[in-house]
């Protein structure tokens, strides 16, 4: 009863973690699709507002400005080529706090070449603010003012710096103590033809005028504008991404970027003539994504975890009508067969008595048969009530089990030799087991009977029992008329295969062979194969 009580709870337990899993993973699944077109409906309103925002004619100017917010107290670097650049322009303000009819003062512009050998060449522009001077402009096409070789240099390096070596002089003061220089800004003018300078800016506030939506602000992106083929402006937005030159300029070689942990998307919009490239994270869109998946499972299994205790506690109610309704068939079918088992022992010895009396008679030998008929009904059926009861442990004990599947074998030599069937047995020695050795006993002479009847004639049933990591039994017979599809209902109560019922028993056997293998924890089962019939018992 237990097995069938616990298979009824099984049963409903998976079929409500199923539908449980189902429900969790399509509410789940639901909420990242959401998330995801959400996250790409952001990306396009993103890259929407930048390049509404972005004002292509600005970036076509042949010139950059730098900003500078203090002086420079460290050589200051200025990634431009040399050989690209028409005029720097310095603005700034020169001050003395003397009173000094005369004061200057200035710095250098210093960058490296080479020859055609290899060797390298520093060359260098010196500049001076004066106290009539706010602007100084180092003219680049004069090559006067280049102090070095300059006639052997072949190439430069793709950058200049400014010597961090400031001077300043006054008509008081020859160390300058007096007098104060300070550069604001740096223009770059380029030559014609020059490759095209990149403008390089950082952060959105600039270009929202400080008032960056909400929406760009939870995206990591940067932007980039091609006008005519060439980089003309790199924004690295809030991406914090700090690229180079070489890496700007192959940017548009690839629709996908990938720098370091971060994969960037490219999206292409057309304005004026010129390509804005957005580049979004998809990390950063896919950030919430990730975190809404992360959720969604930590909460589907808490949800399934606390789901899981419910429907265990539930399935108790569930299985208890089921459990009291088998409890109640056993025990009429226990107390019937006991109630039966005294009257029909009474008839069996007044017939008994009868016979000894008026000797024989054909309706005294009737009353006899269906007697001994009912006897070994009820006898099936307390047996069948036996084996279903929990059984203790206390009553197993270590047997032979080699020896007591042999001498059962040899019970049965006789009775199938008479019906014209062969017993042929292969018995791994020494083969112990622990449970009820005479139950064992009746589990293997209940299917080697079942073989001897239901089995063709003159065919043979081999019976075989081996040791692997647990023993196990095998009957094997030959049967043409096996209905395998029913093979299932073998082991049900008063099922026979002979629907007419024509042959003898009431389909107790087989049940009672399975109630033995369940008393001891063995499983049993039948298979086919072309014409033969295996019964299996794996102890």
């Amino acid at each position: 009863m237990k097995d069938t009580v616990r298979q009824i709870r099984r049963r409903f337990i998976i079929a409500a973690m199923l539908i449980s899993v189902f429900m969790v993973l399509v509410i789940t699944v639901s909420l990242n699709l959401m998330m995801n077109y959400i996250t790409k409906k952001d990306t396009s309103a993103v890259c929407e507002m930048i390049a509404n925002a972005v004002e292509v004619g600005d970036v076509k100017e042949n010139s950059v400005t730098i900003e500078l917010e203090q002086m420079p107290t460290a050589d200051f670097d200025i990634p431009y080529a040399p050989d690209t650049v028409s005029k720097v322009l310095f603005y700034g303000t020169i001050t003395n706090t003397t009173g000094s009819d005369w004061y200057c003062g200035g710095s250098d512009i210093c960058y490296y070449g080479y020859t055609a050998e290899g060797n390298r060449l520093r060359f260098s522009r010196a500049f001076a603010f004066n106290k009539d001077n706010t602007a100084i402009t180092v003219d680049f096409e004069d090559m006067k003012q280049i102090t070095g070789n300059y006639k052997k240099a072949v190439r430069y390096d793709s950058w200049m710096y400014i010597s961090s070596r400031w001077w300043t002089s006054s008509a008081r003061s020859t160390s300058g103590v007096d007098t104060e220089l300070k550069i604001d800004r740096i223009k770059i003018v380029f030559k014609d033809g020059a490759p095209r300078y990149i403008k390089k800016q950082n952060g959105f506030s600039d270009l929202f005028d400080g008032k960056v939506p909400d929406v760009v602000s939870a995206q990591k992106c940067f932007y980039v504008v091609r006008d005519n083929g060439e980089t003309a402006l790199f924004n690295s937005g809030n991406s914090g991404e700090e690229l180079t030159t070489d890496q700007i300029n192959e940017l548009d070689l690839s629709s996908d970027l990938k720098l370091g942990s971060h994969n960037y998307s490219r999206n292409v919009i057309e304005k004026g003539g010129a390509k804005i490239l957005v580049y979004v994270d998809e990390n950063s869109g896919g950030y919430m994504l990730s975190w809404l998946t992360r959720t969604s499972v930590i909460a589907g299994v808490a949800v399934l975890a606390i789901l899981f205790v419910i429907i265990l506690i539930y399935s108790r109610s569930v299985a208890k009508p089921a459990e009291e309704a088998i409890a109640r068939q056993r025990r009429f079918v226990s107390e019937a067969s006991h109630e039966l088992k005294t009257p029909v022992t009474i008839i069996s010895a007044n017939a008994d008595l009868l016979h000894d009396e008026i000797g024989e008679n054909r309706w005294l030998d009737s009353i006899r048969r269906q007697s001994e008929s009912m006897a070994k009904l009820v006898k099936g059926l307390l047996d069948l009530s036996k084996n279903e009861e929990s059984a203790s442990k206390e009553n197993f004990c270590s047997f032979d089990l080699s020896r007591t599947v042999t001498n059962t074998l040899l019970s049965f030599d006789s009775i199938a030799f008479e019906q014209g069937r062969m017993i042929e047995s292969d018995i791994a020695p020494d083969i112990t087991y622990e449970g009820i050795e005479q139950k064992i006993s009746q589990l293997v002479g209940i299917l080697v009977d079942n073989a001897v009847k239901y089995s063709d004639e003159n065919t043979e049933i081999f019976v075989s029992l081996t040791q692997a990591s647990r023993p196990v039994l095998t009957v094997t017979n030959v049967c043409q008329n096996f209905d395998a599809s029913k093979k299932q209902m073998l082991f049900e109560r008063f099922y026979r295969s002979d629907e007419s019922h024509s042959s003898s028993g009431y389909g107790l056997g087989l049940p009672i062979a399975a109630s033995i293998a369940h008393l001891h924890g063995a499983d049993i089962s039948v298979e086919q194969n072309g014409y033969k019939v295996f019964f299996t018992v794996t102890f």
